[in-house]
C-alpha cells in the first residue's frame, strides 16, 4: 500500500502540522481524528485494514490530518477564526471556479463535464 507522510509549518497555528496519505489514486477521503487525535490514529485503529481493498485498487486515497487541540482553540480564538475564514474562502473560490477547473482538464481525461461536475459536488 503506497503511503506518503509530510509535515509543514503553519504560521497561523505556529506549529508543524502532519499529514499522511494512503493510496495512489481514486476518490479522496479526509480522516479527521477525534479531539486531541493525531493523524496516525487512522493506522493505529486499523482503519487501513478496513479500507485496504479500496486503497490498493486505486478506488480511494485517504488523507489523515492532525486536528487542532482544544487548548489551542481556546487560547487562540483569533487564529482559529482566521483558519476558519481561510478554509471557507478557499472552498468558495473552488466552487466559484469549478467549471474553469473542469474545462482545463477535459481534453486530457476520459470523462464528460457532467461526470466531473458530479464527482466534485460536495
Amino acid at each position: 500500500m503506497e503511503t506518503q507522510y509530510w509535515k509543514e509549518y503553519s504560521p497561523t497555528l505556529d506549529r508543524d502540522m502532519e499529514v499522511k496519505r494512503w493510496g495512489h489514486a481514486g476518490r479522496p477521503f479526509l480522516f479527521i481524528p477525534c479531539q486531541n487525535g493525531r493523524f496516525y490514529d487512522f493506522e493505529n485503529f486499523h482503519m487501513t485494514d478496513v479500507f485496504a481493498d479500496w486503497i490498493e485498487n486505486g478506488r480511494c486515497m485517504v488523507y489523515a490530518v492532525w486536528a487542532v487541540h482544544k487548548d489551542f482553540a481556546q487560547n487562540n480564538p483569533e487564529a482559529l477564526q482566521l483558519l476558519h475564514e481561510r478554509l471557507y474562502k478557499g472552498l468558495r473560490h473552488g466552487y466559484a471556479h469549478k467549471a474553469d477547473a473542469i474545462n482545463s482538464i477535459l481534453d486530457s481525461k476520459p470523462f464528460t463535464f457532467q461526470q466531473l461536475d458530479e464527482y466534485l459536488e460536495v
